[in-house]
């Protein structure tokens, strides 16, 4: 498997916001490639499972999992992380995810046809 190069961007950088467009710039970035990368990626797991899963979820995340399981995260820590978080972004949170419901509840039916309220 070919390492991947993610760059770090750090906020405060004199040429963060430079950086940053350059990573938004999506016009830039060949679909042929990209395509090609995640039709590259999808093989991998269908072939290998668990195992390539692992392999990309360390790579990219910079993590150190040995089993799938340790993918979850128990309920007690993301409770924790949900009463940690002020009142405000909570409720923002809440709402994202109640929204997000919706759109795919909708991708269940025949048509892919939605417009949300907003």
């Amino acid at each position: 498997m070919e390492p991947i190069d993610i760059p770090l961007l750090t906020w405060g950088e004199p040429d963060f916001d430079q950086s940053l467009r350059e990573r938004l710039a999506w016009e830039s970035v060949s679909d042929a490639a990209v395509e090609k990368t995640v039709a590259e990626i999808l093989a991998e797991v269908r072939n290998n499972g668990d195992a390539a899963l692992l392999s990309y979820t360390n790579r990219l995340d910079r993590r150190s999992l040995r089993t799938a399981l340790e993918l979850e995260t128990p309920s007690a820590e993301l409770e924790n992380a949900l009463h940690s978080i002020d009142a405000e972004q909570r409720l923002a949170l809440q709402a994202a995810a109640q929204r997000i419901d919706a759109y795919h509840q909708h991708q269940k039916q025949q048509s892919w046809d939605y417009e949300d309220s907003d």
